[in-house]
C-alpha cells in the first residue's frame, strides 16, 4: 500500500516592494560606503557612482571646442546610486545593524529574525556571496515564559559604540548579549587546531532582567551610551502599566535605568536610574528621551 505524503511548498508570487531597514557601512568595497538595505526577506546593497558629464551644449558656434578646453574639474558631476548585488534570506529581517569584526576588511551584518533568532554575515569577495559568521537563536521554553512569539517593536539590534558587543531585547524580559573580540592575541595556538584562527564573535549570553535590583519589566526601548569604560546600556522601561483612562490616578509610569556590562567576568551592575517618567516615553534618543504627543 502506498502511503501519501503531503509536502509543505512556499513560493513568493509577488516581489519586495518595500524598504523596511537601511544602513551605510563598507559591506563589499573598501574604499567607498556601500549603502544596504532590507524590505522583508530581501537585501540588497548600492554604491555611489559617480561620472564625469559634459556641461550642456548651447548650440552656439564653437561651443564643442570650448568644452574640449575647459578642464576636467570644470566639468559637472553627476552621482548616481548604482544595483552592486541582492540576496534572498530565508526569514523575514526585524533588524540590521553592521559591525567591524577584528581581523577582517570590510563590516559585517548583524540581522536579527522572528523567534529570537540572531545571525552574522559578511561578504565573501571569492564567491561574491554570503559567509555566515556566527549564528545565534534564544528560543528556550525558560526564555519564553508564556511569551507566543518574539516582541518585533523591541527585536532590534544595538551595537556598542565601541563595537565591543550587541545587545538584543528577547522576549521583553530578557537583554541578549553578543560580545566582540575586539583584537586578535599574538600566540593563537592553544586550544586551537593547527591553521585555525580564534573566532571574532565569542559565546553569546543572557541577562534576565527581572533579577536585577531595579525589577526590570516591560521594555519600551534601549540604546548604548557613548565614552564609557565599559559598554553601558540604558533600558527604557514601565514596571507599573498604564493607560488613558487612569492618567488621574498613575501618570508616571516609566523608567530609565542604565546597566554597565563586564564582558569578560559577565556581570551587570546598575550605575544609575532614574523613575516617574512620563507614560507616554516612547525611545531614548542617546541619553535624551522622547515624547510622543497625541
Amino acid at each position: 500500500m502506498e502511503q501519501n505524503q503531503v509536502y509543505a511548498l512556499y513560493r513568493q508570487v509577488h516581489p519586495v516592494t518595500t524598504t523596511e531597514h537601511c544602513i551605510c557601512c563598507n559591506f563589499v568595497d573598501h574604499d567607498q560606503k556601500n549603502l544596504v538595505i532590507a524590505g522583508t526577506n530581501l537585501l540588497q546593497v548600492f554604491r555611489l557612482n559617480s561620472d564625469a558629464e559634459v556641461e550642456q551644449r548651447d548650440g552656439a558656434n564653437g561651443a564643442k571646442s570650448q568644452e574640449k578646453d575647459k578642464p576636467h574639474d570644470a566639468r559637472s558631476r553627476r552621482i548616481r546610486l548604482e544595483f552592486v548585488c541582492s540576496f534572498q534570506l530565508c526569514g523575514n529581517i526585524l533588524s540590521l545593524q553592521s559591525v567591524r569584526l577584528a581581523g577582517a576588511a570590510l563590516d559585517s551584518l548583524l540581522i536579527s529574525f522572528s523567534d529570537a533568532k540572531l545571525s552574522v554575515v559578511e561578504f565573501d569577495p571569492s564567491t561574491h556571496d554570503l559567509k555566515t559568521s556566527s549564528l545565534h537563536h534564544f528560543e528556550d521554553d525558560d526564555l519564553k515564559d508564556g511569551y507566543c512569539q518574539h516582541d518585533s517593536n523591541v527585536a532590534s539590534i544595538h551595537v556598542d559604540p565601541d563595537e565591543r558587543c550587541a545587545a538584543m531585547i528577547v522576549y521583553g524580559r530578557h537583554l541578549a548579549i553578543l560580545p566582540f573580540r575586539r583584537d586578535l592575541p599574538v600566540d593563537t595556538t592553544d586550544g586551537l587546531v593547527s591553521g585555525e584562527s580564534p573566532l571574532p564573535v565569542l559565546s553569546s549570553y543572557t541577562i534576565d532582567l527581572r533579577k536585577l535590583d531595579e525589577k526590570i519589566n516591560s521594555v519600551i526601548d534601549l540604546q548604548f551610551l557613548h565614552g564609557y569604560y565599559e559598554p553601558t546600556v540604558v533600558i527604557l522601561y514601565e514596571p507599573l502599566p498604564t493607560w488613558s483612562g487612569r492618567v488621574a490616578v498613575r501618570k508616571d509610569t516609566c523608567s530609565i535605568v542604565a546597566l554597565s556590562l563586564n564582558l569578560q567576568q559577565r556581570v551587570h551592575p546598575v550605575i544609575w536610574s532614574v523613575a516617574n517618567l512620563p507614560m507616554d516615553c516612547c525611545q531614548v534618543c542617546l541619553c535624551f528621551i522622547v515624547y510622543r504627543f497625541c
